[in-house]
Protein backbone atom coordinates (compact mmCIF):
# COMPACT_ATOMS: atom_id res chain seq x y z
CA UNK A 1 0.00 0.00 0.00
CA UNK A 2 2.99 2.33 0.93
CA UNK A 3 4.48 1.77 -2.79
CA UNK A 4 1.63 2.44 -4.18
CA UNK A 5 1.03 5.37 -2.59
CA UNK A 6 4.08 7.06 -3.39
CA UNK A 7 4.10 5.47 -7.27
CA UNK A 8 0.91 7.63 -7.61
CA UNK A 9 2.39 10.81 -5.80
CA UNK A 10 5.15 10.56 -8.15
CA UNK A 11 3.07 10.24 -11.12
CA UNK A 12 0.50 13.05 -10.27
CA UNK A 13 3.73 15.53 -9.78
CA UNK A 14 5.17 14.53 -13.01
CA UNK A 15 1.42 14.76 -14.63
CA UNK A 16 1.50 18.23 -13.30
CA UNK A 17 4.98 19.76 -14.37
CA UNK A 18 4.10 18.36 -17.83
CA UNK A 19 0.84 20.25 -18.23
CA UNK A 20 2.68 23.73 -16.73
CA UNK A 21 5.74 22.97 -18.86
CA UNK A 22 3.19 22.90 -21.73
CA UNK A 23 1.27 25.99 -20.74
CA UNK A 24 4.94 27.67 -20.61
CA UNK A 25 5.58 26.41 -24.10
CA UNK A 26 2.52 27.75 -25.49
CA UNK A 27 2.84 31.04 -23.87
CA UNK A 28 6.23 31.73 -25.61
CA UNK A 29 4.82 30.61 -28.69
CA UNK A 30 2.25 32.83 -28.74
CA UNK A 31 4.52 35.60 -27.23
CA UNK A 32 7.25 34.95 -30.36
CA UNK A 33 3.92 34.98 -32.80
CA UNK A 34 2.75 38.14 -31.90
CA UNK A 35 6.44 39.72 -31.72
CA UNK A 36 6.95 38.43 -35.35
CA UNK A 37 3.41 38.94 -36.71
CA UNK A 38 3.77 42.72 -35.20
CA UNK A 39 7.27 42.87 -36.83
CA UNK A 40 6.39 41.83 -40.16
CA UNK A 41 3.34 44.03 -40.31
CA UNK A 42 5.36 47.49 -38.69
CA UNK A 43 7.77 47.24 -41.85
CA UNK A 44 4.66 46.96 -44.07
CA UNK A 45 3.22 50.11 -42.37
CA UNK A 46 6.39 52.08 -42.77
CA UNK A 47 7.11 50.80 -46.70
CA UNK A 48 3.59 50.53 -48.16
CA UNK A 49 3.62 50.46 -51.69
CA UNK A 50 3.13 53.56 -53.92
CA UNK A 51 -0.27 54.06 -55.33
CA UNK A 52 0.05 55.00 -58.92
CA UNK A 53 -1.47 58.22 -60.16
CA UNK A 54 -4.86 57.89 -61.93
CA UNK A 55 -4.74 58.06 -65.96
CA UNK A 56 -6.94 60.87 -67.09
CA UNK A 57 -7.31 62.56 -70.52
CA UNK A 58 -5.94 65.78 -71.12
CA UNK A 59 -8.69 67.71 -72.05
CA UNK A 60 -10.34 67.47 -68.46
CA UNK A 61 -6.76 68.70 -67.01
CA UNK A 62 -6.09 72.71 -66.74
CA UNK A 63 -3.06 73.45 -68.16
CA UNK A 64 -0.39 72.43 -65.06
CA UNK A 65 3.47 72.72 -64.05
CA UNK A 66 5.33 69.55 -64.10
CA UNK A 67 7.62 69.85 -60.94
CA UNK A 68 10.36 67.25 -61.84
CA UNK A 69 12.41 67.61 -58.64
CA UNK A 70 12.15 69.94 -55.48
CA UNK A 71 13.57 69.19 -52.23
CA UNK A 72 12.19 69.10 -48.78
CA UNK A 73 14.18 69.39 -45.88
CA UNK A 74 15.98 66.26 -46.30
CA UNK A 75 17.80 66.96 -49.48
CA UNK A 76 18.24 63.51 -50.42
CA UNK A 77 14.35 62.91 -50.89
CA UNK A 78 13.37 64.09 -54.58
CA UNK A 79 9.46 65.19 -54.79
CA UNK A 80 7.60 65.98 -57.33
CA UNK A 81 4.34 67.66 -57.75
CA UNK A 82 2.23 69.73 -60.25
CA UNK A 83 1.50 73.02 -60.29
CA UNK A 84 -1.55 74.71 -61.23
CA UNK A 85 -1.05 78.43 -61.88
CA UNK A 86 -3.77 81.13 -61.67
CA UNK A 87 -3.13 83.72 -63.78
CA UNK A 88 -1.60 87.51 -61.61
CA UNK A 89 -1.89 86.09 -57.92
CA UNK A 90 0.08 85.43 -55.73
CA UNK A 91 -1.88 82.95 -53.22
CA UNK A 92 -1.37 79.56 -53.55
CA UNK A 93 -3.16 76.27 -51.77
CA UNK A 94 -0.84 73.48 -50.74
CA UNK A 95 -2.64 69.92 -51.74
CA UNK A 96 -1.02 67.35 -48.50
CA UNK A 97 -2.44 63.47 -49.60
CA UNK A 98 -3.08 61.26 -46.90
CA UNK A 99 -1.24 57.99 -45.94
CA UNK A 100 -1.24 55.31 -48.91
CA UNK A 101 -2.16 57.96 -51.41
CA UNK A 102 -0.89 60.30 -53.63
CA UNK A 103 -0.98 63.97 -54.97
CA UNK A 104 -4.53 62.69 -56.46
CA UNK A 105 -6.31 62.30 -53.02
CA UNK A 106 -9.40 62.04 -54.51
CA UNK A 107 -8.57 60.01 -57.68
CA UNK A 108 -9.46 62.39 -61.11
CA UNK A 109 -12.08 63.95 -59.30
CA UNK A 110 -9.13 65.98 -57.60
CA UNK A 111 -9.28 67.95 -60.30
CA UNK A 112 -13.05 69.45 -59.63
CA UNK A 113 -10.87 70.67 -56.57
CA UNK A 114 -7.96 72.04 -58.26
CA UNK A 115 -10.79 73.72 -60.51
CA UNK A 116 -12.63 75.33 -58.02
CA UNK A 117 -9.23 77.26 -56.38
CA UNK A 118 -8.23 78.60 -59.85
CA UNK A 119 -11.55 80.32 -60.31
CA UNK A 120 -10.82 81.50 -57.16
CA UNK A 121 -7.72 83.25 -57.80
CA UNK A 122 -5.49 80.73 -56.34
CA UNK A 123 -2.68 78.77 -57.83
CA UNK A 124 -2.45 75.28 -56.50
CA UNK A 125 0.28 72.70 -55.90
CA UNK A 126 0.25 69.14 -55.49
CA UNK A 127 2.61 67.20 -55.05
CA UNK A 128 3.35 63.26 -53.58
CA UNK A 129 5.01 63.15 -50.10
CA UNK A 130 8.29 61.11 -49.70
CA UNK A 131 7.45 56.76 -50.79
CA UNK A 132 4.21 57.86 -52.51
CA UNK A 133 3.22 58.66 -56.08
CA UNK A 134 6.30 59.29 -57.95
CA UNK A 135 8.31 60.97 -55.19
CA UNK A 136 11.56 59.49 -53.65
CA UNK A 137 12.04 58.29 -49.90
CA UNK A 138 11.71 54.82 -48.81
CA UNK A 139 9.31 55.18 -45.61
CA UNK A 140 6.18 56.50 -44.53
CA UNK A 141 5.81 57.69 -41.17
CA UNK A 142 2.01 58.97 -40.83
CA UNK A 143 2.65 62.38 -41.26
CA UNK A 144 5.71 62.81 -38.40
CA UNK A 145 8.64 62.88 -41.28
CA UNK A 146 5.74 64.45 -44.09
CA UNK A 147 5.94 67.96 -42.76
CA UNK A 148 9.40 67.99 -43.72
CA UNK A 149 8.18 67.37 -47.01
CA UNK A 150 5.14 70.42 -46.71
CA UNK A 151 7.86 72.54 -45.20
CA UNK A 152 9.72 72.00 -48.70
CA UNK A 153 7.16 72.59 -50.68
CA UNK A 154 6.09 76.00 -48.94
CA UNK A 155 9.75 76.61 -49.79
CA UNK A 156 9.46 76.58 -52.93
CA UNK A 157 6.33 78.34 -53.63
CA UNK A 158 7.91 80.90 -51.67
CA UNK A 159 10.53 81.04 -54.07
CA UNK A 160 8.12 81.48 -56.65
CA UNK A 161 6.97 84.16 -55.55
CA UNK A 162 3.91 83.44 -53.22
CA UNK A 163 3.38 84.86 -50.16
CA UNK A 164 -0.15 84.10 -48.78
CA UNK A 165 -0.02 79.89 -48.54
CA UNK A 166 -3.15 78.00 -47.69
CA UNK A 167 -1.97 74.08 -46.42
CA UNK A 168 -5.12 71.88 -47.55
CA UNK A 169 -4.05 68.45 -45.57
CA UNK A 170 -6.35 65.32 -45.53
CA UNK A 171 -5.75 62.96 -43.03
CA UNK A 172 -1.94 62.12 -41.81
CA UNK A 173 -2.00 64.72 -44.18
CA UNK A 174 -3.77 67.22 -42.53
CA UNK A 175 -1.82 66.20 -39.48
CA UNK A 176 1.62 67.20 -41.44
CA UNK A 177 0.19 70.20 -42.36
CA UNK A 178 -0.60 71.11 -38.99
CA UNK A 179 2.79 70.27 -37.87
CA UNK A 180 4.72 71.82 -40.80
CA UNK A 181 2.33 75.49 -40.21
CA UNK A 182 3.77 75.55 -36.03
CA UNK A 183 7.40 75.87 -37.94
CA UNK A 184 6.54 78.30 -40.44
CA UNK A 185 5.63 81.76 -40.42
CA UNK A 186 4.73 82.08 -44.13
CA UNK A 187 1.49 80.05 -43.90
CA UNK A 188 -1.86 81.91 -43.43
CA UNK A 189 -4.12 79.39 -43.14
CA UNK A 190 -3.95 75.13 -42.57
CA UNK A 191 -7.56 73.88 -43.83
CA UNK A 192 -7.11 69.77 -41.95
CA UNK A 193 -9.84 67.80 -42.91
CA UNK A 194 -10.03 64.68 -40.09
CA UNK A 195 -6.52 65.32 -38.76
CA UNK A 196 -5.44 62.75 -35.56
CA UNK A 197 -5.02 64.21 -32.47
CA UNK A 198 -1.96 63.07 -31.57
CA UNK A 199 -0.23 60.00 -33.46
CA UNK A 200 -0.05 57.36 -30.76
CA UNK A 201 -3.62 57.16 -30.16
CA UNK A 202 -4.06 57.37 -33.48
CA UNK A 203 -1.97 54.62 -34.12
CA UNK A 204 -3.79 52.31 -30.77
CA UNK A 205 -6.95 53.63 -32.19
CA UNK A 206 -6.35 52.82 -36.34
CA UNK A 207 -3.86 50.45 -37.01
CA UNK A 208 -6.37 47.16 -36.69
CA UNK A 209 -7.46 49.05 -40.19
CA UNK A 210 -4.86 48.39 -42.11
CA UNK A 211 -3.15 45.29 -40.07
CA UNK A 212 -6.36 43.47 -40.46
CA UNK A 213 -5.52 42.31 -36.71
CA UNK A 214 -7.22 41.80 -33.69
CA UNK A 215 -6.89 45.29 -31.92
CA UNK A 216 -6.22 43.32 -29.21
CA UNK A 217 -2.89 42.97 -28.50
CA UNK A 218 -1.90 43.53 -32.20
CA UNK A 219 -2.48 47.57 -32.26
CA UNK A 220 -0.45 48.01 -29.26
CA UNK A 221 2.80 45.86 -30.49
CA UNK A 222 2.44 47.14 -33.93
CA UNK A 223 2.75 50.64 -32.79
CA UNK A 224 5.29 50.04 -30.36
CA UNK A 225 7.21 48.39 -33.44
CA UNK A 226 6.28 51.46 -36.06
CA UNK A 227 7.88 53.88 -33.25
CA UNK A 228 10.98 51.93 -32.76
CA UNK A 229 12.10 51.51 -36.36
CA UNK A 230 10.59 54.55 -37.79
CA UNK A 231 12.31 56.45 -35.29
CA UNK A 232 9.11 58.34 -34.44
CA UNK A 233 8.82 60.41 -31.06
CA UNK A 234 5.05 60.16 -30.94
CA UNK A 235 4.99 63.16 -27.97
CA UNK A 236 6.22 65.24 -30.73
CA UNK A 237 3.27 64.47 -33.23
Amino acid sequence: MRISGVTYAVRKTHRTRKIILTVIVLLLLAVLAVVIFSGYKSWGLLHPDKKPLDTFTSNIVPEYKDIPSFGGVDKTIILKGWLFQAKNSDRAVVLVHSYGSNRLQFGVETVDLIKEFLKKGYTVFTFDLRNSGESGGKDSTFGYNEKDDVKGAVKYLNNQGYKHITLMGFSTGASASILAATELDTVDVVIADSPYSDLHSYFLESLDQWTNLPVFPFNRTVAFGVELTGNIDTSKA
